[in-house]
């Protein structure tokens, strides 16, 4: 799957590639290193982050699938030796995300971020890294939760950050260029989703992998 991902974007002629997902990143870092491209997963910008940042105990949230690699969590320690790290897998936000279950002040939202963080409250946590790029579309509530006090480190922006580094680029601030869409998924569903989140229309053009 990851190496069809691959190609698909190759065949588009582009110039660098961002892994754009805590749980391909977290099984399949070196297939994504090794494409033959500038390329960047979300997992090592964001632990950069937060060696430099020093900010611990560190709790990093993600899906199942990255949780269960121990990725994060391996990476983290090898560069914060002594560093309190917590990993806690809240699959269900992303469902959330997907489902359109983003104001701050969604009662499903709220219950699903208490639940999962709850056994994280009183744990001392300096800095948390929302580990699947979903996440930073419901920060607010996260913050809400925890407090903005603690230093949040969204994966999404750390990778791009990363790569405008490698490419020598200043992508993210620019603002020009073309974008496309595509999505595997039902493109009606993509586009109404995608355009209430991105706050401008969104139109997709559907794929196979």
């Amino acid at each position: 799957m990851v190496l069809d991902n691959l190609a698909l974007l190759k065949s588009y002629d582009v110039r660098a590639i961002i892994a754009a997902c805590g749980t391909m990143s977290a099984n399949a870092g070196d297939i994504i290193k090794d494409c033959g491209l500038p390329s960047v997963n979300v997992i090592d910008p964001a632990v950069k982050v937060a060696q430099v940042a020093g900010c611990a105990p560190v709790l990093v949230i993600a899906t199942e699938a990255s949780i269960r690699t121990g990725v994060f969590g391996q990476k983290l320690r090898e560069t914060m030796p002594g560093a309190e790290v917590f990993e806690a897998a809240t699959q269900d936000f992303v469902r959330l995300c997907e489902s359109g279950h983003t104001d701050i002040g969604d009662p499903e939202l709220a219950f699903s971020v208490e639940g999962y963080l709850r056994p994280y409250k009183d744990k001392g946590i300096k800095s948390v890294i929302l580990g699947c790029t979903h996440f930073a579309i419901i920060g607010d509530a996260i913050k809400a939760y925890f407090g903005e006090d603690i230093f949040y480190i969204p994966t999404g922006e750390t990778a791009a950050e990363e790569l405008c580094r490698q490419i020598g680029s200043d992508a993210p601030h620019e603002g020009g260029g073309n974008i496309t869409y595509l999505t595997s998924g039902d493109t009606e569903s993509f586009d109404k989703l995608a355009s209430q989140l991105m706050g401008k229309r969104v139109k997709s053009e559907k794929v196979s992998i």
